[in-house]
C-alpha cells in the first residue's frame, strides 16, 4: 500500500510539472524565435539603411557586414537594383530578393543551403531619402544559437523536475509510512489475535474509518477473549468438580468389591473400577488441553539440555516400571525460545505415549537444522500407518489395539497444540526400529544459541 500511494503522490508531481512545463515551453520556444528573428530584422534593416544612404561608402558597408557575420555567424549578401554587388558582398538571389526589388520584407525559416543547416533569413529593400528601392540586402543567422539555449533551459528545467520528483518521491514516503502507520499496526494486532494472543488491542488513532475498523477489531477480540474464558473456565471446572464424585464412587466400588464374593459379580465391579479409572484419565486430559487451550505466554529462552536432564529421572522411573529404557541424545548449547511449562509436558506426554504402546526404547534426541532446533521421539513399540498418522491428532482419536491399554485419545492433540503456541510444527513419521516417530521443529532463539551449531 505504502507503494501504491507513493505512486500516486509521483504520478502526481509528474503530471503537475509536465501540465506546467508544456505552456512554458511553447510560450519559450515562441520567445527565442521572435527574439532572433526582431535581431536578424534589426540587423538587415540597419544595412540596408547604410546601403541606401546618398554616397555610401563601401568600406562602411563591408565593416558593417563583417560585423554582423561576426556577431550572428551568420551571412551578409547585398545587391544594388541594377544587379552590381554591393561593397564585395555576395549577390542575394531567389524569389526572395525579387520580392525585396518589389518593396516587400521576405521572412524565410528552414533549411538554408548558404549555411548548411536550419536558419533564418530576411531580406530587405534598401532605399534611398526619397524612397525608391536601390538595391537588397539580406542576413542569414543560423539557428543553432538558439537551439543551445533551449537545450541549456531544458537541461536545468529537467534537473529541476528531477529533484522535485525526487523531493516528492521523499515527502510521500513519509505521507504515506505516516497515513498507513495506523493499518500497520491493525495488521500487527490481527497477527496476534490469529495466533491466539486475546490479550492484544490496537490503538484507537488515525482517520476516522481505521479509528472505527480498530474499535471493531478491539470489540470482537474481547469478546472472543471472554468466550474462550468462559469456555476454558467451564471445562476446568467441570473436570475438577467431576473428581471428587468419581473418587466416591471408586471408593464404593473398591469397598464392594471387598465384601463381594460372587465370581460375576466381581468381574463386574473390577471392569467398573477400570472404567472409573478411564473416565479419571480422561478428565484429566480434558483439564490439561483446557489449559493447553489458553493464549500463550510470552516466550523466553529454554536451555533444551537442562530442561531434558530435569525431566529424565521420571522418564526413567516410568521405563523401569515396564523393562523399558529411555535413551537421550542431544547436540550440546540448543537453546528453544518457549514456555518451558509446554515444553516439558509435551516431552513427558510423548514419552509417556511410547512407553504406554508397549515399546522398549524410547529415543529422545535434538540438534540444530537451519536456523532452528529439531526434537524426536522415536520408538520400537508397533507404530501407526500411514493413513492412522494422519488422524492421531485428532481428539478422542486411538489407535488400533487402544481398548487394551489406558490412554484418552487426546495425548497428541495436546502436544500439536502446546508445540503450534511455541510457534513450532509437529508432525508423524515412521521410526527406523519400526515404531514411530515424532518430529518438532521448535524456533531457536539465535541470541543464546552458539554460531557453530548447524
Amino acid at each position: 500500500m505504502v507503494r501504491r500511494l507513493v505512486t500516486s503522490y509521483v504520478a502526481l508531481v509528474a503530471l503537475a510539472l509536465i501540465a506546467f512545463t508544456i505552456p512554458v515551453a511553447i510560450t519559450l520556444v515562441q520567445q527565442l524565435g521572435d527574439q532572433q528573428q526582431a535581431r536578424v530584422e534589426r540587423d538587415a534593416r540597419g544595412l540596408a539603411a547604410l546601403v541606401g544612404a546618398p554616397e555610401v561608402s563601401v568600406a562602411a558597408v563591408r565593416r558593417l557586414a563583417a560585423e554582423i557575420e561576426a556577431e550572428s555567424g551568420g551571412r551578409v549578401s547585398a545587391v544594388g537594383r541594377d544587379g552590381a554587388p554591393i561593397g564585395g558582398l555576395p549577390r542575394p538571389g531567389g524569389a526572395s530578393a525579387l520580392s525585396a526589388l518589389a518593396g516587400e520584407e521576405v521572412v524565410e525559416r528552414g533549411d538554408r543551403p548558404e549555411l548548411g543547416e536550419d536558419g533564418i533569413a530576411i531580406t530587405v529593400p534598401a532605399r534611398d531619402d526619397a524612397g525608391r528601392v536601390v538595391g537588397v540586402v539580406r542576413v542569414v543567422e543560423s539557428d543553432a544559437e538558439r537551439e543551445e539555449q533551449l537545450a541549456s533551459i531544458w537541461t536545468l528545467r529537467g534537473a529541476i523536475a528531477a529533484v522535485v520528483i525526487l523531493l516528492g518521491g521523499i515527502v510521500g514516503v513519509r505521507l504515506a509510512r505516516r497515513l498507513t502507520r495506523p493499518l500497520r499496526d491493525l495488521r500487527e494486532v490481527a497477527a496476534r489475535v490469529g495466533a491466539g494472543d486475546f490479550s492484544a488491542r490496537a490503538g484507537e488513532t488515525g482517520p476516522p474509518e481505521v479509528v472505527q475498523l480498530a474499535t471493531t477489531l478491539n470489540d470482537t477480540t474481547r469478546r472472543l477473549d471472554e468466550l474462550l474464558g468462559l469456555q476454558r473456565t467451564f471445562v476446568a471446572d467441570a473436570s475438577h468438580q467431576l473428581r471428587t464424585p468419581l473418587a466416591a464412587i471408586r471408593l464404593w466400588v473398591d469397598s464392594a468389591a471387598e465384601t463381594v464374593e460372587d465370581l460375576d459379580t466381581r468381574e463386574d465391579l473390577d471392569r467398573a473400577t477400570e472404567e472409573i479409572d478411564r473416565m479419571a484419565r480422561l478428565i484429566d486430559a480434558m483439564l490439561l488441553l483446557a489449559r493447553a487451550e489458553d493464549s500463550p505466554a510470552r516466550a523466553v529462552p529454554v536451555d533444551l539440555d537442562a530442561l531434558v536432564h530435569e525431566r529424565r529421572p521420571g522418564w526413567d522411573e516410568r521405563a523401569q516400571s515396564t523393562h523399558a529404557r529411555v535413551v537421550t541424545e542431544l547436540d550440546p548449547g540448543l537453546v528453544v525460545r518457549g514456555r518451558a511449562a509446554s515444553l516439558e509436558q509435551v516431552l513427558d506426554n510423548l514419552v509417556d505415549n511410547a512407553l504406554g504402546v508397549g515399546a522398549r526404547e524410547v529415543a529422545v534426541r535434538a540438534c540444530a537444522e537451519a536456523g532452528r532446533v529439531v526434537v524426536t521421539v522415536a520408538d520400537d513399540g508397533p507404530g501407526l500407518r500411514p493413513a492412522d498418522r494422519e488422524r492421531a491428532f485428532d481428539r478422542f482419536w486411538r489407535g488400533p489395539g487402544a481398548d487394551e491399554r489406558p490412554g484418552s485419545g487426546l495425548g497428541l492433540a495436546i502436544v500439536r497444540r502446546l508445540v503450534e503456541q511455541e510457534g513450532g510444527e509437529v508432525t508423524l513419521e515412521a521410526s527406523p526400529t519400526g515404531g514411530l516417530l515424532v518430529r518438532m521443529t521448535l524456533p531457536a532463539d539465535r541470541a543464546a544459541t552458539p554460531a557453530g551449531v548447524r
